[in-house]
């Protein structure tokens, strides 16, 4: 399963944390307007896949086209 994440704030890794500490799907698409940031927050997500013994990938995107594959979209983005 391929999961969308739009926004890489707190709560948009908190959620892909999670899918990746629970080993839910095989790829966390997470999506921020910034590059850099959704970037840096993905790297460090995969990181931790092989301490969990996962088989998942979490790649980072500025482009919303890369979500039409996604089975979920989770939209966590809002206004401060």
């Amino acid at each position: 399963m391929r999961t969308g994440i739009i926004g890489a704030g707190n709560v948009g890794v908190a959620v892909a944390a999670a899918l990746v500490m629970r080993g839910i799907g095989r790829e966390v698409v997470l999506y921020n307007r910034t590059l850099k940031r959704a970037e840096g927050e993905a790297w460090d997500l995969n990181d931790a896949v092989p301490l969990l013994g996962g088989m998942m990938n979490v790649e980072a995107t500025a482009s919303l086209e890369d979500l039409a594959a996604c089975s979920v979209i989770v939209i966590t983005v809002g206004a401060k």
